[in-house]
């Protein structure tokens, strides 16, 4: 059995408010990219359309911006050390109402780091000082 070889690579950057992902795809490749959960949901998903068929075939870069808060992204307040952390599950489907050995799914993880901000107790003497 021949094991399907659309997606070849992807990169994921991780930002302050998404991820950022770059795929490097068959041009044969048509199907969808998706946030699991989130077909509905607008810019949670991506439509892919075949651009080339035959013996040889290239590859090409397909690039998906996922934003946090609008794909409802799952995220974990990291205590030690202090941030956050974000989860996502994302497939690459071949036929919506089909579901074949060929579709993947990869989970995304991001670690955001964020600073203390530190409290200073401030003490005010509010007694008036004058002149005697």
């Amino acid at each position: 059995m021949e094991m399907d070889q659309s997606v070849q690579e992807f990169t994921v950057q991780c930002l302050n408010d998404g991820f950022n992902i770059t795929f490097k795809l068959l041009k044969s490749f048509s199907g969808t990219i998706v946030v699991q959960g989130k077909n509905m949901t607008k810019n949670c998903s991506k439509i892919i359309q075949a651009e080339q068929f035959g013996e040889r075939i290239d590859t090409r870069e397909v690039h998906f911006f996922i934003n946090f808060k609008q794909c409802d992204i799952e995220e974990i307040i990291s205590v030690n050390p202090v941030g956050m952390n974000y989860s996502a599950l994302i497939n690459i489907i071949h036929d919506k109402w089909l579901v074949s050995d060929a579709d993947k799914g990869f989970v995304l993880q991001c670690y955001q780091s964020q600073q203390l901000q530190k409290l200073t107790n401030l003490r005010t003497d509010q007694r008036l000082q004058g002149s005697e």
